[in-house]
């Protein structure tokens, strides 16, 4: 016997019901759309488009076959091999029945009705629900102002991201792999409005038209990063390290430094350190106005987000404007509250750094609406929390208290302490010897109230039985 839809749908509303209200604690949060690892040969679609007064030239078939071709390079060499466009290209020219002004200045975006056309133009043509990133190539130029774009729409039950590029506003490929990054759930990356020269999310283009390598912080994102390739740093006091440039295949090709996190919840807090030599994608990567080849130092979360910023050499903190990025060259080195690093030698396309790791003082920091216990743990072979200042507020009186560490593990220490305080900001400072600290409260900050639980129970019934 088929169950009908909703019966199927009141049986799941039943089954969330019954879960939540055995156990509260249960996210409802959406899924995040932030990238996965990508390997392995991925399905895009690649649609030409035209317009009545806007028809593709006779060189632009050729034009699409070079970009296309660039646009697989580009992605296996930053991939190191591990990941490439799976393309289906459309023969045909799909000419849409109005003027390219007609969907008003471009980004042609959804309310135009641009991409619903062109699908409809091509729907007998391909089985569109076979795909779920596209490229749709246009020629014209009309009233605009965008190159490129990304489009998402659903078609057939399915999510559809489309990059939406024009060959006639220009001539090189750089544009459609930037696109393409989009479609990876890739973030633009600028200072302002301006380019950031490095990375290909950022706008950023080589002497030959292509895409700026993506930066360790977009590698790593999407896995092409792993292993022998990154060298985690967790370990305190002075380390020589061999960077080898990101542009090779084989080395340690990115340095991460975590930071801890003052507050639960925020971003992940860390540096990176990578070189970049004019090699693989960065071969022609160095125009003159762009600086020299050298290491570069990233900070993510630092400013509350999770995107990169560029430190700056010459104000040792997060460039303010694209003209403040530059490259760490041999003498030079960075120093903040966390590790320091010198650029010691260079020998080819690897360089010699000295990095420090110190000792941090972690502050943590929780606000607390009602008594609770706090747990404060960090790994570490030795005592990482030795003494940790409580410093209480309420109604405006400040109380301090010392607590000790009243638990320790052979890899593990732990430190409970017991709140009294029915509200204000409680701020926890240790003395540890990792670049890592967790703080967490025994009281889940999040839970599904029961009255929604028996809420979900009740809708779930009556779609099972009464309809």
């Amino acid at each position: 016997m088929k169950l009908r839809l909703p019966k199927l749908f009141g049986f799941a509303l039943l089954t969330l019901g019954v879960v939540t209200l055995v156990n509260p604690n249960v996210s409802l949060r959406l899924l995040s759309l932030a990238p996965e690892a990508t390997t392995g040969g991925l399905k895009l679609l690649v649609v030409k488009v035209e317009f009545l007064d806007a028809v593709h030239r006779d060189s632009d078939d050729s034009k699409v076959a070079k970009w296309l071709l660039c646009l697989n390079n580009y992605y296996q060499a930053n991939s190191y091999g591990r990941m490439w466009w799976d393309l289906t290209v459309l023969p045909n020219w799909y000419r849409l029945l109005k003027n390219i002004d007609s969907y008003g200045p471009s980004p042609f975006v959804g309310e135009t009705g641009f991409c619903a056309d062109v699908l409809t133009l091509i729907t007998h043509d391909v089985a569109v629900s076979g795909f779920t990133k596209a490229v749709f190539l246009y020629s014209g130029e009309g009233t605009h102002s965008y190159v490129g774009w990304k489009e998402t729409v659903q078609t057939g039950g399915v999510s559809l991201s489309i990059a939406i590029v024009s060959i006639w506003l220009t001539n090189w490929p750089w544009t459609l792999e930037h696109e393409c990054g989009h479609l990876l759930s890739l973030d633009d990356i600028y200072i302002g409005n301006k380019k950031v020269w490095w990375d290909g999310m950022g706008g950023g283009y080589t002497t030959d038209g292509n895409a700026t390598t993506f930066s360790s912080f977009n590698k790593l994102r999407l896995g092409w990063l792993d292993g022998e390739s990154i060298r985690t740093m967790t370990t305190t006091g002075p380390t020589s390290i061999q960077l080898s440039a990101l542009g090779l295949s084989s080395g340690t090709r990115v340095i991460k430094i975590s930071v801890p996190k003052p507050v639960p919840g925020d971003p992940d807090r860390y540096y990176l350190v990578e070189v970049r030599e004019p090699i693989g994608t960065d071969q022609n990567a160095f125009p003159s106005t762009q600086g020299l080849p050298g290491v570069f130092v990233l900070s993510v979360g630092l400013d509350g987000t999770n995107s990169p910023r560029w430190v700056s050499p010459r104000t040792q903190q997060n460039a303010e404007c694209v003209e403040d990025i530059s490259s760490f060259q041999t003498g030079e080195g960075f120093q903040c509250p966390y590790f320091s690093m010198t650029v010691v030698s260079k020998t080819g396309s690897t360089y010699s750094l000295a990095i420090n790791i110190f000792s941090a003082t972690v502050t943590l920091v929780i606000t607390t609406t009602s008594p609770s216990t706090v747990i404060i743990t960090s790994t570490s072979l030795s005592t990482v929390v030795s003494t940790t200042v409580l410093t209480t507020t309420t109604g405006g009186h400040t109380t301090t208290l010392t607590q000790t560490a009243t638990s320790i593990q052979t890899s593990l220490q732990i430190l409970t302490v017991s709140l009294s305080t029915t509200t204000g900001t409680v701020i926890i400072s240790g003395k540890v010897v990792t670049t890592t600290a967790t703080l967490t409260k025994t009281t889940p900050p999040l839970t599904v109230p029961s009255n929604i639980s028996w809420i979900l129970i009740a809708a779930g019934l009556f779609l099972l039985f009464f309809l």
